[in-house]
């Protein structure tokens, strides 16, 4: 494609107050995120509570059988920003709902024709497998993540980009050693992160061992960082089994861990809920049971 990527001491206290005031309703307007993603350190003192609140992605499936179907959880997570995949109740959490789409063509249309509108967002998983992104926007990655943030960002809506270690298929064919290893030197998590609102580490085919997880997953959020402070930078969990030992689902305990482990580096969390490989039955449950234990419900 070959395209680049382009007075007194209380009238100042007034003053400050005022630019304080336009920049966090600014922020909340235009990216839906809140004024943190915008102006962090305009609210250093909140630092702590917003770390301990996670945000999370989720289907509406998925969090009709967590949230809806369980009163403590739902709670427990008064409050907590979730981008949903469909419109419903909120059960005192802040729903957002939230797109999904692997084509930057696609998402251009939903955007063009109205479907995607202020306040919405769009995730945006960067592929190699059936719907695949075009190997032409994987190529050209940087403008590719740079024109879905401009095109959404025109309406008012926001971007999460979700790079997936299988497009190292066609930015290095020839490669065969650590896939993470690869995306870094690649600066696959920088590219993605420049232009967009939030960023989604898909590691979870790692996360029953923890050790790699979290190391995945901390180098890749300080590369998206690096790039862009103000991005949020969620981390991929999976209740499907990895690809390589198709038969070794995880437990609600080892996605539990996987996501505390990274719990310090991150500001949220992609909870994917996928067929089962053999059956093709999602199973929420698994889901619910490790969010009870994220949430202190379970021990």
């Amino acid at each position: 494609m070959g395209k680049s990527d382009g007075g007194s001491s209380s009238s100042g206290h007034s003053k400050q107050g005022s630019v304080m005031r336009k920049m966090l309703s600014r922020g909340e307007f235009l990216t839906g995120l809140g004024a943190m993603a915008l102006a962090p350190a305009l609210v250093a003192t909140k630092a702590k509570a917003v770390l301990s609140r996670k945000r999370w992605i989720m289907s509406g499936e998925t969090f009709e059988h967590c949230i809806g179907g369980d009163s403590q959880l739902a709670a427990a997570m008064q409050g907590t920003i979730c981008y949903v995949t469909n419109e419903g109740q909120s059960y005192g959490l802040r729903r957002i709902k939230s797109y999904y789409s692997r084509d930057l063509e696609e998402i251009k249309n939903m955007v063009y024709s109205g479907q995607v509108r202020a306040g919405e967002n769009m995730t945006f998983p960067i592929e190699n497998e059936d719907p695949q992104t075009p190997i032409e926007q994987q190529l050209e990655l940087a403008y590719t993540c740079r024109r879905a943030a401009e095109v959404l960002h025109s309406v008012g809506a926001t971007l999460i980009t979700a790079p997936a270690s299988n497009i190292l298929d066609n930015l290095a064919p020839n490669y065969d050693g650590p896939q993470f290893q690869k995306m870094l030197e690649l600066q696959v998590f920088a590219k993605c992160a420049r232009h967009a609102d939030g960023i989604d580490i898909q590691a979870q085919q790692s996360e029953q061992n923890v050790e790699v997880y979290e190391e995945n997953v901390r180098k890749a959020a300080a590369q998206a960082r690096n790039e862009n402070p103000a991005v949020k930078v969620f981390a991929g969990l999976t209740t499907n089994s990895p690809k390589s030992r198709p038969d070794d689902y995880p437990t609600a305990r080892e996605i539990y861990l996987a996501a505390r482990a990274v719990k310090p580096v991150v500001d949220g969390y992609w909870m994917n809920v996928p067929p089962h490989r053999e059956t093709g039955i999602r199973n929420p449950e698994i889901a619910r049971k490790a969010l009870r234990l994220f949430y202190g419900l379970e021990i």
